[in-house]
């Protein structure tokens, strides 16, 4: 990976993914922009009816090895329910925010040029108590039921190569894998970069798992809690106290990866109470599978702290190990 890419291309492609609203329903909006930043690194580029996103560089050879890997593409949000009031517009939540810390929060309507503020009237409110107020009348906005909202958020840059990602912080490693596509050369095998709306819903998560059934390899990104792992010693390369199809190969694969171009990173159990959500529908699917997280501090919270240079390591380690992979084969000849 160039020292451009390591240093500020992450930073950037963070910024402009921040831009980009995905809202669980709204995933249309991903594919344009997945287009635009890899068209020229991906030979094929497409979504399925459920918002998923595909970028498919081929291989060459026959009967190719097929390796996945995913990050969380879509966030949280909310749909608007009811514009009868002559003030605000009703709404209801999609997915899970921390909904004790929304009340106040700049929101948008996705596709129109309508910003507001979310309010609710309850001390202790949950996803139907919400309702966004934006100066005007629903009606004089232009705002219909059906219409997504997103939680205005973007990424707050620290000293320290520290960033806080605020409440929509899972999709940070759309960044991750946007270097992983742009800087990956050609290889023996298909590698398919999947930004997923898989983490929200179970269902979806299980149809995307579908898509990508006959994949050899699936290498899963997500953000973890600070705890059992730390913010700046490098991505973490989670092993299975679960069992499941978390590969035990892959994770061996990683950390000889990492070793060898001298990545720092920090191995972390994955058990059912702790695993991060994304993982669980490939786990289940059948296809070998192995999790590289990057830790965040006051995830809990919707403040999301993590170091950038954990970013890099993270896409440098998958690069790695796709080169791995190649000098495997090539060796085996």
């Amino acid at each position: 990976m160039t020292t451009t890419t390591t240093q500020n291309g992450i930073r950037e492609d963070l910024k402009k993914i921040y831009q980009v609203k995905t809202v669980c329903g709204s995933e249309n909006l991903a594919l344009d922009f997945i287009k635009s930043e890899l068209s020229d690194f991906c030979d094929e580029i497409f979504s399925d009816d459920i918002g998923n996103v595909y970028a498919i560089k081929k291989g060459f050879g026959e009967n190719r090895k097929k390796i996945a890997v995913v990050c969380p593409f879509d966030e949280a949000g909310f749909v608007v329910t009811s514009v009868k009031d002559e003030k605000n517009a009703r709404l209801y939540a999609i997915g899970k925010p921390d909904f004790s810390r929304l009340c106040g929060k700049g929101a948008k309507i996705v596709g129109k040029d309508v910003s507001g503020i979310l309010l609710c009237d309850k001390d202790n409110p949950d996803g139907s108590d919400f309702y966004i107020q934006t100066g005007a009348s629903p009606e004089d906005d232009g705002i219909a039921e059906g219409d997504f909202v997103s939680i205005s958020d973007e990424p707050t840059f620290l000293s320290g190569d520290l960033a806080a990602l605020g409440t929509i912080c899972t999709k940070a490693h759309g960044a991750s894998l946007l270097a992983v596509a742009k800087c990956a050369g050609d290889f023996s095998f298909d590698v398919i970069f999947v930004f997923a709306s898989a983490h929200l819903s179970g269902s979806r998560g299980e149809k995307c798992a579908s898509f990508i059934a006959d994949a050899d390899e699936c290498i899963c990104l997500d953000m973890c809690s600070e705890g059992t792992s730390s913010v700046g010693k490098g991505p973490c390369i989670a092993f299975s106290d679960a069992g499941g199809n978390c590969s035990r190969e892959i994770i061996g694969k990683l950390e000889n990866a990492a070793k060898n171009i001298g990545i720092g990173y920090q191995l972390k159990a994955d058990n059912e109470k702790d695993r991060p959500s994304v993982i669980a529908p490939f786990v289940a699917n059948g296809t070998k599978t192995a999790l590289v997280s990057v830790c965040a501090s006051k995830l809990s919270k919707g403040i999301g702290i993590c170091n950038l240079c954990d970013l890099r390591g993270a896409a440098a380690l998958v690069c790695a190990y796709l080169i791995f992979e190649e000098t495997e084969k090539e060796e085996e000849k």
